[in-house]
């Protein structure tokens, strides 16, 4: 099972429900594993051959994106590793295939989870308004996606008006 990286993804995304951050991680690197072993020499096929990539090459590179847009996932509601969490969102959408929606909106909603953690108001929003449009697209929104989307517009809300409230404070005495 361990040289089928399909597998071991789907196996990793079953035991972050049931077992400890580390066996499920372990199960996501057998995965990155086993696809970078059917990987061909890495080369510039369109500069070297004048064809473009093979769909299997493009397969390939869409499952290296669908791994680590799950380890940003994991990663983010696991740890809370703002920093983890974006270098893995970035190696995700270097390899996602545009038609994707799916991973990308999982990897969006990693990257708003990456910037709340880091202590960021707005990048939070703006990233979970992308998940969520991307969730919208493929007719995939999730209950919670919404919920926290909504919960994040608020915060972002009562920063603004505590802020206010500070500013005015020493105007009104007593």
């Amino acid at each position: 099972m361990r040289s089928r990286p399909r597998l071991c993804l789907v196996y990793a995304k079953i035991l972050y429900f049931v077992a400890p951050y580390t066996k499920m991680e372990r199960w996501l690197q057998d995965a990155e594993t086993a696809v970078r072993a059917t990987l061909p020499a890495p080369m510039n096929t369109v500069a070297e051959t004048g064809a473009p990539p093979s769909i299997e090459q493009l397969e390939r590179d869409n499952l290296l994106g669908e791994i680590a847009s799950f380890r940003a996932a994991a990663t983010a509601f696991t740890l809370g590793d703002g920093h983890s969490t974006l270098a893995y969102y970035q190696q995700a959408l270097a390899h996602l295939s545009a038609q994707n929606l799916v991973a990308r909106a999982e990897v969006a909603y990693a990257k708003s989870l990456a910037y709340h953690a880091l202590g960021d108001i707005k990048p939070p929003i703006q990233s979970a308004r992308e998940a969520t449009a991307l969730a919208q697209a493929v007719g995939n929104i999730s209950p919670t996606l919404l919920r926290r989307c909504t919960w994040l517009n608020r915060r972002a809300i009562s920063a603004s008006l505590w802020t206010k409230a500070l500013r005015w404070r020493p105007c009104f005495p007593g």
